[in-house]
Order: C-alpha cells, then sequence, then structure tokens
C-alpha cells in the first residue's frame, strides 16, 4: 500500500540550496555526510529539513472526522488520491465511533409522607408524662428508700400465741393450786404428764374444767378419769366464767407444755358435739378452725 508523507516541521539554517529532484537530494545529503565523517571534528555547515512520515490510516481516520463535521476532506481537493479503505483499516475506523450517549438514570422516588398519628396517640405524645411535684418527690425517693430499710425494726405483734395465752391464764387461775410449774399443791400434779393419764381425752378435761367438781357429779356422775376417780366433796371450781379462747388455752398449756403433748385436733373436736358444753360452741368452734388451719406450736 502506498504511503503519503508530510512534512510537520522544517528547521532551516543559513542558506539551504533547493535540489531538483530526489535523486540530487540523496545526493547532496550522502556528500554532506562524507565530509563531516572525514573531518571528524568538523560541523555540517548545511541543515535539511527533518521530516517525520504520518501513516496513512491516521490520514484516513481525519479525513473521515473532517467529513463527519462538515469540514471537508484534507483540504487538498484531491479525490484521486483518497486510497480506499480496506479491510485491515476498518477495525480502526469502527473503534474511532463515539459512543452511543447512555440514558440518564431516573431520579428516585420522593418517600412517602409519615401516616399521621390517631388522635389519642398524639394526645399522650403532646402531653407531659411526669409533673413537676412528682420530678422532686422521685429525686427524694431514694434517699426515702434508705431510711425507711436502716431505720425500722421489724414489727413485733402484741398478740399472744396459744401457748403463751394459755400459761398467762394458769399463772392467774390454776398455779395457786396446781403449782406454779405444774408440780401439785392443794390439787392434783399437772406436769410429767400426769393430767395425759387422768384425762387421756383433751375433749374430757376442757368438759371437767368447765363444770367443776360439783358440776360434773351432778350432770355426769360421781368419778371422773381414766381411773374412774372418786369426785368425793369436790374442791374443782367451775371456771365455766372464763371466754372460750381461754378455757382452751389453759388446758392446751397443761397438756403440751407441762406434759409434752404432741397437739393433734381430732382429739379436741368432740367438744364441738356435747350438749353440756352448749354455751361456749360458738366460741370453741372458732378457736379449733384457727388452730386446725394454723397448729399451735412454741
Amino acid at each position: 500500500m502506498a504511503r503519503r508523507s508530510t512534512t510537520v516541521g522544517v528547521r532551516r539554517t543559513r542558506w539551504r540550496p533547493e535540489p531538483s529532484g530526489g535523486a540530487t537530494s540523496e545526493a547532496w545529503r550522502l556528500a554532506l555526510s562524507a565530509i563531516c565523517c572525514i573531518g571528524g571534528t568538523l560541523e555540517p555547515v548545511l541543515t535539511w529539513p527533518t521530516v517525520t512520515e504520518i501513516p496513512e490510516h491516521l490520514l484516513a481516520r481525519s479525513r473521515e472526522r473532517r467529513s463527519a463535521l462538515g469540514l471537508g476532506g484534507d483540504g487538498g481537493g484531491d479525490a484521486a488520491a483518497t486510497p480506499v479503505p480496506t479491510a485491515t483499516a476498518q477495525p480502526a475506523t469502527s473503534s474511532a465511533a463515539s459512543p452511543a450517549p447512555i440514558p440518564a438514570a431516573a431520579p428516585p422516588a420522593p418517600p412517602k409522607p409519615p401516616k399521621p398519628d390517631l388522635p389519642w396517640v398524639a394526645a399522650a405524645k403532646r402531653r407531659r408524662k411526669v409533673p413537676a411535684f412528682a420530678q422532686v418527690m422521685l429525686v427524694g425517693l431514694p434517699l426515702w428508700a434508705l431510711i425507711f430499710a436502716f431505720t425500722n425494726d421489724v414489727p413485733t405483734s402484741d398478740e399472744l400465741t396459744p401457748l403463751a395465752e394459755g400459761a398467762q391464764v394458769y399463772g392467774t387461775n390454776c398455779a395457786g393450786c396446781h403449782g406454779a410449774s405444774g408440780g401439785g399443791g392443794s390439787g392434783p400434779a399437772m406436769a410429767g404428764g400426769a393430767v395425759l393419764a387422768t384425762f387421756p381425752k383433751a375433749s374430757d378435761q376442757v368438759k371437767w374444767v368447765f363444770l367443776g367438781s360439783e358440776g360434773w357429779k351432778s350432770q355426769v356422775g360421781a368419778t371422773y378419769g381414766a381411773g374412774n376417780k372418786d369426785v368425793g366433796a369436790g374442791g374443782m371450781p367451775a371456771w365455766n366464767s372464763l371466754t372460750g379462747d381461754e378455757l382452751l388455752t389453759v388446758v392446751l398449756h397443761e397438756r403440751s407444755t407441762q406434759s409434752g403433748e404432741e397437739f393433734n385436733i381430732d382429739d379436741w373436736k368432740p367438744i364441738l358435739d356435747d350438749p353440756l358444753l352448749a354455751d361456749k360452741q360458738a366460741e370453741f368452734t372458732e378457736v379449733l378452725d384457727a388452730w386446725e388451719a394454723e397448729p399451735p406450736v412454741e
């Protein structure tokens, strides 16, 4: 393929002879080169133009670009000089084509507005959560908790337990005859299991204390207890003046504290059906219900 050269730069020094042909120009160049080589230190007096060759495919690409811009060909107007594009030059021409424009991305959709709150929700958000006076109280609450925890004693109950109440009743009404600890005196002993030997069932002892020796003799018989002891002239007063709670607790004290009996609610329930104790049935029922729910112990 024929190549076309184009001069892109010329440097002139002094006088330059104009050669008449290609062969003459080559002869001049060779002659000057020989002179420089022979002299060694001689510098060439004449300087010829520096020529840079531009490849044909770049010239073709330039012409096509100018034609596309409406600027015409290469300016020479020589249509015959324009080489016919070959298959090897086609890829370079295709690669020089401008790329297709990329469509701009669609802008994102604006966010949806938030859903409005329901009326009662909006009112709750506007309302103050803690009143001003309550804030002051909340600040002092930890101090109050410390004072409460370290300055208050464990409350004690003023109510006596059944055994403690029975001991109190015994000391007031029974200790004068049977001894302070139940060891006996003018009356028989209670401690050490003596009362359990006489009255194996608590219900029989309650009836004996309630009626006394005279009441027992007139309403039950001339003997009492498991040993069928003779009532005799009697010296046991009737304690029907005591409340139902006092009667049961004093008997409980004599049997449990002084004689060591283990409490059993079934030994006490017969008094609820005894007609001789009808005056105290309601009080007895209340006391025994409480003892059944929470047995009396030390």
